[in-house]
């Protein structure tokens, strides 16, 4: 969810290293963080698609 919101305001990048740094401050477990890490990614793919077709419908 935070994910989300961050996309709508910030640049897609800079949200995924937002997103990475802050799940390397709380997932100690690297193999947990990998699994998470690809949620991040997944997410924002969506959400830039859908940013995308938002702005170009208008």
């Amino acid at each position: 969810m935070l994910t989300f919101f961050l996309f709508a305001a910030l640049d897609n990048l800079t949200t995924t290293i937002v997103m990475v740094a802050l799940l390397r401050k709380l997932i100690n477990d690297r193999k947990d963080r990998w699994r998470f890490v690809g949620m991040v990614f997944a997410i924002g793919l969506v959400v830039a698609k859908r940013l995308r077709k938002w702005t170009n419908d208008e």
